[in-house]
């Protein structure tokens, strides 16, 4: 736990240097004084799925929720890291709990997100990768614990990440994003399972 928390923080205070970076490039090159730091406080919900675990459907639900902090470093972009407890995974019918499914899937991650966003006016569309570790793996199959499998999930799971959204009055803001993993997210070399899921955030800028 020490290790990877250390890790979080190199992560989040690499990330922070860029930011920090891009804010005095830009600062240089332009008069306007856009140039702020935001933060902010996210909450919402995961549907997610698996490919390669035999199961269609986002069926999974689950807890979207954490923060970040963004700086804008031109009056159409900014730049953000956050930090998230998110809730992976898959499930045979659309659930987010319960061992009466045929199967479900519980992966729980502590998620780093990098993102660029375009923003005009409150309107948002934006791009980046994440980092996630593993904290905890739970496969239920026919209302019994799979061990073996539970424990055949990679600690690590660097992703792709898209969302488009909306401020209100730059305050409280709505987005709706999607999310896949870039490499397998199994500790086998034959085995290959990746995570997908869409998101649906609500978010209250500080």
């Amino acid at each position: 736990m020490f290790v990877m928390m250390k890790q979080i923080a190199f992560i989040i205070l690499l990330a922070l240097s860029v930011c920090l970076f891009c804010q005095q490039l830009f600062a240089q090159s332009k008069k306007e004084n856009y140039q702020t730091f935001r933060a902010s406080i996210v909450a919402g919900a995961n549907a997610a799925q698996i490919d390669g675990d035999d199961l269609a459907g986002f069926n999974k639900l689950g807890i979207r929720a954490g923060a970040e902090v963004g700086v804008r470093w031109h009056r159409l972009f900014e730049s953000s890291v956050g930090m998230y407890y998110s809730q992976k995974g898959s499930a045979s019918e659309l659930s987010a709990g319960g061992t009466d499914l045929l199967a479900r899937f519980t992966l729980n991650y502590v998620q780093i997100p990098l993102m660029v966003t375009y923003d005009d006016d409150g309107l948002q569309f934006g791009a980046g990768f994440s980092y996630s570790r593993l904290i905890n793996s739970k496969i239920i199959i026919l209302g019994e614990l799979d061990e073996a499998r539970s424990d055949s999930y990679s600690k690590n799971d660097f992703s792709f990440v898209a969302k488009g959204g909306y401020f209100i009055k730059d305050r409280i803001g709505f987005h709706l994003g999607f999310e896949r993993s870039l490499g397998n997210i199994l500790k086998s070399d034959v085995e290959r399972e990746v995570n997908r899921l869409i998101f649906f955030t609500a978010s209250y800028r500080i």
